[in-house]
Parts: structure tokens; sequence; C-alpha cells
């Protein structure tokens, strides 16, 4: 059980890094200073997007919760400035992606994973027990810095799209629950949403935030559409994706290059100017 947990606490730390990392590489000039910074704290730690690991995550998030705090909390402009960049004229999904207790328990469940696997022998089940129990506290914690934003704000996927009269009728597929048949809605915007790409929306606010393709849900295996995969590396034939639940094919490649190609984006840092 407790590994479960650790794999949940990556897949947690990865998920919010890519909202992260979508929302402000979305204005492409905005995000070059925060590319040069967030790839000087993966360097003096060891760490890296083309091999991202659990600490690479914790790093993003730690890195954009502190400056969406900022934003948050500043005038007026910087405040609509980070609506903006979330699609979220509530705010509530940067407020909540900002608040120190979350950033608190991914720091705890990483220390603990890297306490776990990297150090010690053979577990036995009383302390296996004790690790489950710690990781369910942390898992409590998360719940409650989370509250009820996911009841606002819904990961979604495109089935197809109509225009209509200057705005575009996107028939979606609700990302949430167990059941491989999602539920479906129909959002009227006024962008088109692609149908290969995942998107997070806040209420009917009628607009989307596209995610960066780090994350796939779908298409996939028959036997299980809603697998989830997660960007691991990038390899020389593309790059690998894992799934931390669905055991018959838990990796995959994606030759397509847009992953890839994100990643370069990503990490691109402009040459300084010395004189």
């Amino acid at each position: 059980k407790y590994e479960h947990l650790l794999h949940f606490f990556e897949a947690v730390a990865e998920f919010l890094s890519v909202i992260y990392l979508s929302a402000y590489s979305f204005h492409s000039e905005f995000f070059v200073d925060h590319r040069a910074k967030l790839t000087d704290v993966w360097t003096k730690q060891h760490l890296s997007l083309e091999r991202a690991t659990f600490g690479t995550w914790r790093v993003v998030v730690e890195y954009f919760a502190k400056q969406t705090r900022q934003l948050l909390s500043a005038d007026t402009d910087k405040r609509m400035l980070c609506a903006d960049i979330f699609a979220d004229p509530t705010l509530a999904l940067p407020e909540m992606l900002a608040r120190k207790e979350l950033v608190a328990v991914l720091s705890t469940a990483n220390k603990l994973r890297n306490d776990w696997t990297g150090h010690g022998g053979v577990v036995s089940p009383e302390e296996a027990r004790l690790r489950n129990e710690q990781l369910v506290s942390e898992v409590q914690k998360l719940r409650d810095a989370m509250a009820d934003v996911w009841a606002q704000v819904q990961l979604i996927r495109c089935l197809h799209c109509k225009p209509h009269r200057g705005v575009f009728d996107n028939e979606v597929a609700v990302l949430v629950g167990s059941n491989s048949e999602f539920l479906k809605e129909s959002r009227s915007m006024s962008e088109y949403l692609d149908i290969d790409r995942l998107y997070l929306v806040s209420g009917d606010s009628g607009r989307a935030l596209l995610l960066l393709p780090l994350i796939q849900v779908g298409p996939s295996p028959s036997s299980a559409k809603n697998a989830c995969y997660f960007f691991s590396r990038v390899d020389k034939d593309g790059a690998r994706f894992i799934s931390y639940h669905f055991m018959d094919q838990p990796e995959l490649k994606d030759v397509s290059d847009e992953t890839s190609a994100a990643i370069r984006f990503l990490t691109e840092v402009s040459p300084r100017n010395d004189h």
C-alpha cells in the first residue's frame, strides 16, 4: 500500500507541475526569465527535465507556488495576469496550487521516498504498515489543502468541435472517476479544442488552459480506456511515458516529437550577453 501511495504523490507532483508549466509558458516572453531561474535550481540540485524524477517535479511546484503567491498578493493588474495565465477568472485554481500546505506535503512525500528507497534493507510488515500510516496522513493534508477546487475545475479532452456563429461548440469528455466511459458534456467557447490534447476548464468561463503534452489520458489500450500516462524521460527513440496503475502496459513511447519539442522549449535557456 505504501508503495502505491508513493506513486500517487509522484503523480500528483507531476500533474501540478504540468499545470504550472502550461500556465506560465502560455506567454512565452513572460516565461523566459522563469525558465532560466528554474533551470538554475534544477542544475544546482542535479536534476533535469529530460530525466524527470519526483525531485524534478517538487522543484517546479515549489518555485511556481512562490511566484503565484506573489502575483496573488500584488495589485489588480498582477491578479488579472494570474487569472489570465491559468484561464480561471475565479482564481480558485492558482490560489489552491500556491498553498504552502500543499507544497509541504509534496516535500515530505519526496523526502520519505528518498529515505525509504535510497537507504535501508528489507521492509518488514510492521515497517510497511507504519510507512503506509505516514503517507495516509499526508493524503489527508493534501485533501485539506485542495479543498473542493476539483469540483470547480475539470480536466477535459475534446471529442469533436463544431463552429457556430462565432463560437465553438466543443463536445468533451470530463476526465473524472474510475469508470472507463467518461461523462460527456458540451462546452461553448471562444476557441476550438484540440482532440489530441488535455485541458483544464474553470466552471463556465468559456476559456480553457491547454496542458503541455506531458500527461496522456487515452486513447489508450482498449482494455483500459482511461489509462493515464506520465512523462518520464526523453530517449533517443522518443519520449517515455509510464503508468502508475495500468499494469498490462506500464510504459509507452511517444514518437511524434510533440513531447520532446515541449521539453526542449521548457529547458531552452537564452545565451547570456557577457561584456
